[in-house]
């Protein structure tokens, strides 16, 4: 499906409107935070358009996503529009799949995460799938056993 972008966004480019396009791209974050691929295209679109939509990043500090909820979400937006930074707008992007996501979405778009994911991050999860595996192995074993005696 091809990307129609917004009029708001098509105007504020039309007008070399920087602000203009930063507060189109938040909208389209706000309204539907889930949908990370109409997110992302919008931002295509205005940076084929427009040169040095972001302003440098002010290096102040960003949640996990164990801290990850509405309210952070919300006052993210309020720091991407003090400082409308590539990292920020990655960032409130992942925030924004995380607390609104879309089924048929979250695995198609990946968004660069603005932390690197590290060794032992990989481990836990690997370790939390293993674990995940055995137990549904050994409850499979469980009922198909008491299957067989009936």
């Amino acid at each position: 499906m091809e990307f129609k972008a917004e009029s708001n966004l098509v105007e504020s480019i039309s007008s070399d409107n920087i602000n203009g396009v930063r507060n189109a791209l938040i909208e389209y974050i706000i309204r539907d935070s889930g949908n990370t691929q109409e997110i992302i295209n919008a931002l295509n679109y205005a940076k084929e358009l427009m040169d040095e939509i972001f302003q440098p990043y002010d290096g102040k500090e960003l949640k996990d996503a164990s801290q990850w909820n509405k309210e952070y979400f919300l006052n993210g937006v309020d720091e991407l529009r003090n400082n409308f930074s590539e990292v920020r707008f990655h960032h409130l992007c992942l925030v924004g799949a995380h607390i609104s996501p879309i089924s048929n979405n979250q695995d198609t778009i990946i968004i660069n995460n603005t932390e690197p994911v590290t060794d032992i991050e990989v481990q836990v999860e690997k370790l939390k799938t293993g674990v995940a595996l055995g137990v549904g192995l050994l409850i499979g074993f469980l009922i198909g056993n008491r299957i067989t005696k009936k």
